[in-house]
């Protein structure tokens, strides 16, 4: 079996709140997660390695808020997403099992991408502070999700022990199906004025 180095790049994006909220999977090339499963021809970046046996999946979530209706109302789109420039696979690892890693990855942070939606939806917001506030609730979950993908790949063994990845698909699969209700990445939410 080939050694391959695996890189999960986790970023933390800093939101803009400047531009009107359109599809951020549009933008940059991105894969928004409610638009299918990943596939290999979704990795369309170049190694800046010679390695054939490297991987990296630049998976995150982000938002966007536009304020709307005489300040009023607030339009927020929130997504998962799989960079497809700045991932890269080497030809030599492509696996159906490795793929299926990745997407567990894509699916956990979906479930975090979620849980953000969840709680900018349960509360009023301030049109003088919610830019501060959102920023802060936006890193608590980013840093859940980190957490959660590192204790993953822990558990997984990186995706070598089946029957702990099977698992943990089950596992994502339950959490995103308790979540269901947050799975649009648009919506509209009132400002306390």
């Amino acid at each position: 079996m080939n050694q391959f180095k695996l890189v999960v790049l986790l970023s933390i994006l800093y939101s803009t709140f400047t531009a009107p909220v359109s599809s951020l999977a549009q933008e940059n090339n991105l894969l928004n997660w409610s638009n299918g499963k990943l596939a290999w021809t979704d990795y369309q970046g170049n190694s800046e390695e010679s390695n054939e046996n490297a991987i990296l999946s630049y998976i995150d979530f982000t938002f966007k808020a536009d304020i709307q209706g005489n300040g009023k109302m607030l339009d927020v789109e929130v997504i998962a997403f799989f960079n497809r420039s700045a991932s890269y696979v080497g030809e030599s690892i492509k696996t159906a099992d490795l793929l299926q890693r990745e997407q567990l990855h894509f699916d956990i942070t979906e479930k975090y991408a979620r849980l953000f939606r969840k709680e900018l939806q349960s509360q009023k917001w301030e049109s003088k502070t919610f830019q501060k506030e959102f920023s802060r609730i936006y890193k608590q979950f980013s840093n859940d999700n980190k957490a959660e993908q590192k204790n993953c790949d822990r558990e997984t063994k990186k995706g070598k022990d089946a029957a702990k990845v099977s698992e943990w698909i089950t596992k994502i699969e339950k959490d995103l199906k308790k979540l269901d209700k947050y799975s649009a990445p648009a919506f509209t939410t009132r400002l306390k004025t």
